[in-house]
């Protein structure tokens, strides 16, 4: 029976851009919107019993916009988890529209156009683990030398005019236009069993069956996030990258 769940959390720069955009909720920490992402990487442990949750937030948006809209997702989901009740499921689903309605907020009072960010965590209990998502950021599990992604890709579905498909679903959408719909899952979850969560930074320069071969093949997870960081970067490192390892124990 589990009754823990340990974890690793990187959060870089890269090689490219000056500036982070992406941010992340562990153990109750996240980044300013002006930051220069991790120097180290955060790692610890939680009782089941805690319900902790783990999230990385990708901002959008130009002139320092996605920094905020990231940083807004991650204040915003910290006090959402101080505030609201309930089971897991309707505690993401109410913070991602707490989250929404607080970048469209600042969007209206600042009067800017467009930003967002994209939203992905985990919640365990006891029994299972809520996946909750909007937008591309992925979630992952890996078990049995297997990378199962396990939230849901909210893009347009022909991309044949864009290198990369726009986002159907993403913090930052006024109710205006249309309403978020977050992807909910409930996942049960044995020993030994580890999550990944991580912004495009590493999907988009390591492939799936490499990620895979790299959990996989390390002993625990800090070598395995400080892997995969490694080796997104030693590719060109074109984005910001965040990775969040979580290991049932």
């Amino acid at each position: 029976m589990a009754n823990n769940i340990r974890y690793v959390c990187c959060c870089n720069t890269g090689r490219i851009r000056k500036n982070n955009q992406d941010n992340f909720f562990v153990d109750w920490k996240y980044l300013y919107s002006e930051n220069f992402a991790l120097e180290t990487p955060l790692k610890g442990m939680h009782s089941v019993t805690e319900r902790p949750a783990y999230a990385v937030f990708d901002g959008m948006g130009g002139e320092k916009h996605g920094e905020i809209a990231s940083f807004i997702s991650a204040f915003t989901f910290s006090k959402a988890l101080k505030t609201v009740s309930g089971e897991p499921a309707a505690i993401l689903n109410n913070a991602c529209y707490m989250m929404n309605d607080a970048v469209c907020t600042f969007m209206a009072e600042n009067s800017i156009r467009s930003m967002g960010s994209t939203a992905a965590i985990l919640m365990f209990d006891p029994q299972y683990v809520t996946v909750c998502n909007l937008g591309d950021s992925g979630i992952f599990r890996v078990n049995k030398d297997s990378l199962l992604k396990v939230s849901t890709d909210h893009v347009e579905s022909n991309s044949a005019f864009s290198s990369k498909p726009m986002l159907t679903q993403f913090v930052g959408i006024p109710k205006e236009e249309y309403l978020i719909e977050p992807s909910i899952k409930i996942l049960n979850y044995a020993v030994g069993d580890r999550f990944l969560i991580c912004s495009d930074g590493l999907t988009d320069m390591v492939k799936e069956p490499e990620i895979a071969s790299i959990i996989n093949s390390c002993p625990n997870i800090e070598i395995a996030a400080d892997m995969l960081l490694a080796e997104a970067l030693r590719r060109g490192g074109v984005d910001n990258t965040t990775i969040i390892i979580c290991e049932v124990c």
